[in-house]
Formats: structure tokens, sequence, C-alpha cells
């Protein structure tokens, strides 16, 4: 049954998808654009919700004459971006990515992608690696109110009435809302920003317009200050929020609230500016491709950042906006349009049929694509070059990296044994990745001077002995604390007298550690009371410490662009080789960041037994002059970047840990 057509709601729509576009575009641009979903969620709530209150009512509802718009709705852009996005990553993907994609690509096709997602994504921290399929989060979403909401309200009017419909709402609405809230406070900030349950209130806002809960109102002031109230709640996040901001939670009620204030005060005659402004021709036209401007839109962005390996510049960005906007009307017009429209000579349990067995399909192919990657030439590559440089940091890297607690114990692997008559450690190097990957130097320099050194190392676990820290942001770092006795039993068995630390210092200072003290959210400050814990203990038994500090990091994975071309079909059309790929890297050093520097120049200055390393001297490009490459990727160096190190961080210790 077809609605009155309301061209202010297609504005509100142009509204939604720009804000989403710019923001995946450039988010400096618009820091909160990423709310335009939500306005998406709130539109959905309220049409749908009218769709079915009116068929219900008027006793002409089905379930498959309703999947059936559902169906050619959105099935035929979404299958024609999925098969788009599918040969991308064939001519793009080595092994890693392929294998991923395929798994996203299931996901994204049974409409569950949401659930993908939600298990590791960030999406506020999204880079160049991001899955093209990414933004089908919300599809998905939205997918599954539409299993949910036409039989409960279905259930309700048939069985209750209107009122019983509205308060089990204001239920749904309350409970979801307290769930998102919770989420955000347990720390669950994946599964608050992803899950339908957690989202529900946003849709459920909709759903309250179109049952007109409010009373009707006739008079234009009324109406148009409602209006303004709604664009501005809509309008304010755009620049308010940004990739730090707690959401959704309460902060999703702005844009929410918003969009509802306009929707519903664009209900009556004589709307107000704001709505004739929004159904000017213009923004209707956008507003008509907004579904498949949404759906091409970031598969470009993503394919084209993970060839580049780098963030869009400003010309790319409007050059990859123009396109998503071509190939947008192109879908519209060719796709959803020729699709939307019924046939009379297919039913409506054909379309619902065909609709599910190409669901299935695409699950199908995502899986056996998976499987046979082999044949897609992503068979585990033999590539000596590659081997050597990139497949993995040092011949410790696979047997020292602590997993759980049977890897607790000291093991030769992990040893190394520069004064062999003795059965004691000298030096204890403690840290996570970024400790496995100076490694090598500190066997080179324990040999020179006959010491025994040990190796204790857990993966992206910036690993303290003596202070107190919880995890808050993932699950999966829980061991970070189970390690800290094992220090402590070493350097008393062994009467330890130095101690090299060494990890990834950008996770406390830029924001994105999961170390917590005090239940402080200030990272800086909680890194340098770490620090602080630390010395102090060691002062007390007379351990000098060394610090070898991250070396810089870079905007490019040099794998992916030996990867992309040297071994990809599409890599290997283009003239860029993948050492000029290399070149255009752009450093990122920690050491430019005068907080960091300050902080460990009050803490040597503090503490005499304290020592910091700073390799940028030493790595000023990801190359050395005879074409040797130092990384493996954004920021581990490889055995030759060790090598390459290990005379200056040889010096370094001699003066740091033996001659004080």
């Amino acid at each position: 049954m077809l609605l009155k057509y309301r061209p202010d709601i297609d504005g509100l729509r142009a509204f939604a998808v720009i804000s989403v576009l710019i923001y995946h575009l450039n988010n400096a641009w618009l820091p909160g654009g990423f709310i335009g979903v939500d306005i998406f969620f709130v539109i959905s709530g309220y049409l749908i919700t009218r769709i079915l209150v009116k068929e219900i009512s008027g006793g002409t509802f089905s379930f498959l004459d309703f999947y059936e718009r559902r169906i050619r709705r959105i099935f035929p852009a979404l299958f024609a971006v999925l098969g788009a996005c599918a040969v991308g990553a064939i001519l793009c993907y080595p092994r890693s990515e392929f294998r991923s994609f395929f798994v996203d690509f299931k996901f994204a096709a049974a409409q569950i992608s949401n659930f993908r997602f939600a298990r590791d994504v960030d999406y506020m921290g999204i880079g160049v690696e991001a899955s093209p399929l990414l933004h089908t989060w919300s599809l998905a979403v939205e997918e599954q109110f539409y299993l949910v909401w036409p039989i409960l309200t279905l259930l309700l009017l048939k069985f209750y009435n209107k009122i019983t419909l509205k308060f089990v709402m204001v239920i749904g609405f309350v409970v979801s809302l307290a769930i998102s809230i919770y989420l955000l406070q347990t720390e669950q900030i994946n599964t608050a920003f992803y899950m339908f349950y957690s989202r529900a209130f946003e849709l459920i806002i909709g759903a309250v317009i179109a049952l007109h809960m409010w009373p009707d109102t006739q008079s234009k002031k009324i109406k148009h200050v409602l209006a303004l109230i709604g664009v501005t709640l809509m309008s304010i996040p755009l620049l308010a929020f940004n990739n730090h901001t707690t959401f959704p939670g309460m902060a999703a009620l702005l844009p929410s609230i918003g969009a509802g204030l306009f929707i519903y005060s664009g209900s009556f005659k004589d709307q107000s500016f704001y709505h004739r402004l929004f159904a000017r021709k213009p923004m209707v036209w956008v507003g008509l491709i907004s579904y498949s401007l949404y759906l091409w839109h970031w598969p470009l962005i993503a394919f084209y950042k993970s060839i580049s390996q780098q963030e869009l510049n400003a010309i790319e960005a409007l050059i990859i906006g123009a396109l998503s906007f071509l190939l947008a009307y192109l879908s519209y017009k060719y796709i959803e349009t020729p699709f939307r429209k019924p046939k009379p000579h297919v039913s409506n349990k054909r379309v619902v049929a065909v609709g599910t067995f190409c669901i299935v399909l695409m699950v199908v192919i995502g899986q056996q694509a998976k499987i046979n990657e082999h044949r897609f030439g992503r068979a585990v590559t033999s590539d000596a070059f590659a081997q050597k440089y990139f497949g993995s940091i040092n011949k410790f890297h696979s047997k020292c990296t602590i997993e759980d607690e049977h890897t607790l114990e000291v093991r030769a692997d992990c040893t190394v044994k520069g004064n062999p008559d003795s059965t004691t450690f000298d030096v204890l190097v403690i840290g996570d990745s970024h400790a496995i990957h100076y490694y090598p130097t500190v066997e080179d320099w324990a040999i020179k001077n006959k010491l025994n050194a040990y190796l204790i190392s857990k993966s992206s676990c910036p690993v303290f002995a003596y202070s107190t820290y919880k995890v808050f942001a993932e699950e999966a770092y829980h061991q970070c604390a189970q390690v800290v006795p094992m220090i402590n039993r070493l350097i008393k068995d062994n009467n330890i007298s130095k101690v090299i630390y060494a990890h990834l210092a950008s996770n406390f200072v830029h924001g994105a550690s999961f170390v917590e003290i005090d239940k402080e959210r200030d990272f800086f400050k909680n890194y340098q009371k770490l620090w602080e814990a630390e010395l102090d203990a060691y002062v007390d038994q007379g351990i000098h410490v060394a610090f070898l500090s991250q070396v810089p990091s870079y905007d490019v994975n040099f794998k992916e662009c030996y990867q992309f071309y040297e071994k990809m079909p599409l890599g290997k059309l283009l003239p860029t080789t993948w050492t000029e790929c290399v070149a255009k890297a752009h450093q990122t050093s920690l050491h430019n960041n005068k907080e960091y520097t300050v902080m460990f120049k009050n803490l040597t200055n503090l503490y005499s037994n304290f020592s910091v390393f700073y390799p940028d001297t030493y790595i000023a490009s990801p190359m050395s002059a005879n074409g040797a490459v130092y990384y493996m990727d954004t920021n581990h160096i490889n055995q030759t970047g060790s090598d390459h190190l290990s005379p200056a961080v040889g010096d370094f210790l001699d003066k740091a840990l033996l001659k004080r």
C-alpha cells in the first residue's frame, strides 16, 4: 500500500548520506558525519511502521508482499556491489586480505555483517586496511529490524490495539537505550555500536513518529520551531562529535531525536522553510540515489586506500566522491529502478524464493572462494624474498611470544647464553612484539659482553613488572597481568641487575592503550605513572633500566606494497613498482611528540638508573641505500632492520647498563 510521498524525507536522506560520504572521504572535514546512519535508522523506523500499521489496520497486510518489496528494494543493488567487490578482491587482495574479505562477503550476503564486525572492528579507528564491506553493518541492523518488527506489530495490533503497541514501543525504547548505555559503560564499545538491540531505540523513535504518539499541531510557528530544533540537533553533532565520542548511547539521541522532530513537524500542511528547503530538487535527487550512493562510495574508498596504502588527499577524495555519485546514479537508474517496479507475471512468492536463493548462493560463493583460495593464486607463497623480509620479525617471533599460562615457563628458545658457564640470567628483556624485534640487537650485545639474557614478550601487551593496571578495552589482553609474577620471579631467582624495556609506546601517547590506572582516562598521565612505579621499584633494588624506544612508524604497509605490485593481477598492470610504493611512505615519529620527549627527559633526570634509546637517528628511511628493507610492516623492523640498529643499540646498552 503506497503512502503519500514526502519529498522532504528524500531531502533528509540526502542530508544523511552526504554526511556519511564526507566523513568517510576525510573525517577531518566533518568529524561527526557518521551520525548520518542514525538518521537513516529513524527514517526506516518511521516509513516501515507507517506501512505496517496502515496495511494491518486495513486488512491488506501480507508477509509475502512485505518481504517481496524489501527484496526488490534492497537486494539488487546490494548484490551488484557485493559482486563488484568480489572482483576487486580477486584483482587486488593478497592472501590474508583475500581470506578476510570473503568471510565479510558471506556475512554481508546473509545480512548479519554487524555480528562479524562487532567482534574486532573499531569503526571509529578504521584505517587503510578497512573492509570494503564494513558499511553493510547498518544494512544488517535494518534487515534484522525488518524481521522482528512486522511480526511484533501484527501480533500487537491483531490481538490488542494501538495503545498496547505504543506501550511496547516505549518499553522497547527504554530497554534498548539502557542496553546501549550499559555496553558503553562496560567497555563493550563494538557491541554497542554494531548490534541491533543496542541500536533499536533509534528505529523506535521513527516508529513513535509514525504512530502519532504526540498530538498534532496546526500552528505554523510551532511547526517551524520544531523543524528548527530538529535540524539543529542533527547539525550540531556533525561538528561536535568525532571518533573519540562515546557512541551510540545517549549521544545518539541528538541526531535521532532531531530526525524525529523534522519528520514529525513536516507531517502536516504548510510545511516550514526547512522542509521546503529539503524538498528542493537537488536534495530530492540525492535522496533518491542515497541508497546506491551509500552502497558504492565505501568500497571505492576502501579499495583505493588498500592499493595506495595511504589516506586520501583532498584531490583524491573529491575524485572518489564524484565517482561515487556517478556509480550511484547508474545503479539507481539501471539496477534499483527496474527491479523496484513489480512485474505482473512475477509472483511475490517467486521474488522471495529468488531473493532467498541469492542469499544462499552468495554465502556458498564466499565460503568456496575462501576454501579454494589457491585457485585464485592465493597459495602460501614460497617467494624467498617475501619470506626473508616479510615472513616474520625474526627467529624469536614464533618461539618467544607468550600465548597462555602454558607458555609462562622459562624456555631455552628465548634465552641468549653469552656466558654458558653461568646458569642464571644477567639481563631481562620485557615488552610486546617490539621487544621481539629488538631482541636480535640485544643478543649481539649480550654475547659480546658474555651476558645471559632472557626475553619475556606478550604481543600487543605493554608489560610492566611493578605497575598496577587493568584491562578495559580488549578482553583478549587479560593475560597481560599474568606475566608480572613471572618477571618478579626471574628477577628474584637470578639476581637480575639489568632490565631492558621495549614496547609500542604510541598506544599510550595516542590514547589507544588498554591501560587504566585509578579509573582515569588520561592515557599520557597514566603512562608516566607506569614508568614512575617501575623505576621506583628498580631503584630500591639497584637495577639499571634501559628503554629501547619505538622505531618510526610508516603510513604504508611494506608487505602490502610488495604483495600488491609484485603478485596481484591489477598491481602487475600498473606502472608503479613496489619499491616506489615504499619510497612514498611518510614517516611518523613518536619522538616528534613534545610531551613524549619531555616526559622521558624528566624521567632520565629524576632516575639515575634509567636511560632511553631513540632509534630515529638511525632509521631515516624504511630501506637502505642498496634497497634492503628494514621493516616487515608499518612499525616492526625485520632481521635486516635489527642488524642495521645493532651497533647503535650495542653502544647505547654499553653506556646505559655497563659503564655506570
